[in-house]
């Protein structure tokens, strides 16, 4: 049994007992209590504290956390940074193909300094944006913290978009800068954005026309700022379309201090320290990626390794020869590792968390972390709150199925469709409460109608999802209320689909659902209704649609009906075809 003596110091207000047991919660705390320097714990000004709390049935531990932000903005950061960690290691990148490179703080903020004088040298001004659509590379780090220096805003694009979705994310944010990669430039070449002034190629050694080439542009410039602008933490810093209830993507618009907070929030909640190696495979243009890997890492000084494509085959051999402390994981991850022939060293490995959200059985969750002797770190959150603020207890309180406790400052409540807050127990919309700039989103990118519909009269953001709390707390997710499906980590808007499927001159109506899949979480359903006299096969609905959609959007079951039960209002009663 391995013990720790210390007590709380009296400013705390917090009690402990002068010998702690670190059994009595879980193996991955007595991991981070021989790990961490106690004085993290027990200081008056730490981050994160034990708070003890009576019950009936005994005595449990919760997390109150203090995150501050004290720099002004991203480039104060990568500045003190580069002075504290210049030479130190930053990022480890793998290609899909297994090449592998190290970059240092030193390499990568060069790299930065480079890329934000090209910006300048381009005429781009404080508020103008720029289009981002990179696989996970340097480059994309390179583009995004150079943009913020001089506080441009980047306005990242999923990889899988058509040119219906790119171009019109590019015209609702009149970008003036393209940076993209040869995958993409005929999906380009069809988009004809007069406000676009300059493109740029990326990742390549062609010189193409009409655009500049990004890696011989940065060689050309030097590594010192051309010009310092005044950065504030509420300037805007990224535009960040997520798919939504409408037909297409929103904008959510992230700060300075968004960004910061997310760093100093997650490297609290996961107690980073500047040894830790966090692996992540998720998408750069996506909120994760940022906000969970990214920024805690640069906050500590740690090191992040980064995946061009996740391999499940490779994962674990990955963990061993990178030496990795923590990693995240979607569902379809976990499945597919849980799909690999086992191996005589799966469970001999340094990590010591997974971060992971929603939508898995107990048994798939018990078996995975038997398995693999790894804990999952269950949370919840959305683009719009920048950070898992609800999640299980770092110190290894968790109460499987919930998806975890609300982390100060952070308020959370359970609303009816009155907007009246409901009892423990009770099923309703989640509403969260922060503040908006610091850690709520400011709101969706000239879009005031889908902003008035995000926040409420008080502030309360309304996240479109069901579920309730039990008597201490704890919050159980139940469904999404709103009219996304979630397939591999990608949020996919069933109004968009059906939009789509209905533009078609032979289909009369069409309702899009999420249904289950084993690997994928969801599997999106499309249900079609023709006008009478057309018909079509179901392979040429596919194609119609994967001409039109991102392929992760495009329905991979389609049924064709003869009609559908309606609303009073005329609505598709979705919850019947849900049901069967």
């Amino acid at each position: 049994m391995v013990k720790s003596e210390f007590t709380f110091s009296s400013s705390s207000r917090i009690y402990s007992p002068s010998k702690f047991d670190a059994n009595w919660v879980s193996t991955s705390f007595e991991r981070q209590i021989v790990r961490l320097n106690i004085q993290f714990f027990i200081d008056s000004f730490a981050p994160i504290r034990l708070r003890i709390k009576g019950k009936k049935a005994g005595i449990i531990m919760t997390v109150k956390m203090n995150t501050r932000v004290d720099k002004k903005n991203i480039g104060d950061l990568w500045e003190e940074r580069f002075k504290l960690d210049k030479d130190n290691l930053f990022m480890i990148y793998e290609t899909r193909e297994g090449s592998v490179s190290q970059f240092t703080y030193g390499d990568t903020y060069t790299n930065i300094i480079k890329a934000a004088n090209l910006f300048l040298s381009l005429g781009l001004e404080k508020g103008d944006l720029v289009a981002v659509q990179l696989y996970n590379s340097p480059e994309f780090l390179y583009a995004m913290f150079g943009l913020m220096r001089i506080g441009a805003i980047i306005v990242p694009m999923n990889v899988h978009y058509t040119n219906v979705e790119c171009r019109y994310i590019m015209d609702k944010c009149k970008v003036s800068i393209l940076l993209t990669e040869e995958k993409f430039l005929d999906l380009h070449e069809k988009i004809d954005c007069s406000h676009l002034k300059h493109r740029i190629l990326a990742r390549s050694d062609r010189e193409v026309d009409g655009y500049l080439n990004f890696a011989k542009e940065l060689s050309r410039q030097t590594d010192t700022l051309k010009e310092h602008r005044e950065l504030h933490p509420g300037d805007v810093a990224e535009v960040l379309f997520t798919s939504g209830t409408t037909s297409m993507p929103k904008g959510a618009t992230f700060t300075h201090y968004n960004l910061l907070y997310a760093g100093e929030f997650h490297a609290n909640q996961m107690a980073l320290t500047s040894d830790d190696r966090f692996f992540t495979v998720f998408p750069c243009f996506h909120i994760d990626w940022q906000a969970i890997a990214v920024m805690p890492i640069l906050t500590k000084g740690a090191v992040v390794v980064v995946q061009e494509q996740y391999h499940a085959t490779k994962f674990w051999q990955q963990i061993r020869d990178y030496k990795i402390t923590i990693a995240e994981a979607i569902p379809m991850i976990i499945r597919t590792l849980m799909l690999q022939p086992k191996a005589e060293n799966e469970r001999k490995h340094s990590l010591r968390l997974m971060y992971f959200s929603l939508c898995m059985s107990t048994e798939e969750k018990e078996s995975f972390e038997n398995r693999y002797n790894v804990k999952l770190f269950n949370c919840y959150g959305l683009t719009e709150t920048i950070v898992c603020n609800i999640a299980d207890v770092c110190t290894g309180e968790a109460r499987w199925p919930s998806v975890g406790k609300t982390y100060d400052p952070y308020k959370i409540k359970i609303v009816d469709d009155n907007n009246d807050t409901l009892p423990a127990t009770c099923v309703g919309e989640i509403c969260l409460k922060g503040v908006r700039g610091e850690n709520l989103i400011l709101g969706y990118y000239n879009d005031e109608q889908e902003t008035y519909k995000l926040y409420d009269d008080n502030d309360w953001l309304h996240t479109g999802d069901k579920g309730f709390l039990d008597e201490d707390g704890w919050l159980y997710f139940v469904d999404r209320k709103n009219n996304l499906i979630k397939r591999s980590g990608e949020n996919i808007s069933a109004s968009e689909v059906e939009n789509v499927l209905t533009s078609h001159s032979f289909i009369e109506e069409a309702a899009v659902v999420g249904v289950p899949d084993p690997i994928r979480e969801q599997a999106v359903k499309a249900y079609v209704k023709f006008y009478e006299g057309k018909s079509l096969e179901i392979e040429d609905i596919r194609q119609f649609c994967s001409d039109r959609l991102a392929s992760f959007k495009v329905p991979e079951i389609i049924e064709i009906v003869e009609d559908f039960k309606h609303t009073c209002t005329g609505k598709i009663q979705k919850k019947n075809l849900k049901g069967e």
